[in-house]
């Protein structure tokens, strides 16, 4: 089963139950292994349009909106870029003393 993680005000990802996704929340689905389920465009958290709702099938359901990482995040997940705080080290060199 997916498990479901829901952006907190600060930004961060907290925990979240899926029937109580409401207009506006910003969410991700999470396979249970922990790899973030992407759509077609790779995008991987999605605004939800209306509240939470059962599916004519039973099952829980929302419409929801792709929102797009920005090119910050994008380069944080992949590697590709260094960021101050990301993890103590510059590619390539020496390890960094943070305080």
């Amino acid at each position: 089963m997916r498990a479901v993680e829901v952006l907190d005000a600060g930004g961060r990802w907290r925990p979240g139950a899926f029937e109580a996704l409401a207009e506006g929340s910003v969410f991700r689905l999470l396979e249970p292994g922990g790899e973030v389920v992407r759509d077609a465009e790779g995008c991987g958290r999605f605004r939800a349009l209306g509240p939470a709702y059962k599916n004519e099938a039973g099952q829980w359901a929302v419409d929801s909106e792709p929102v797009p990482e920005t090119a910050v995040e994008r380069e944080a997940r992949t590697g590709a870029g260094w960021f101050p705080g990301s993890s103590g080290r510059r590619p390539g060199g020496p390890p960094s003393r943070l305080r």
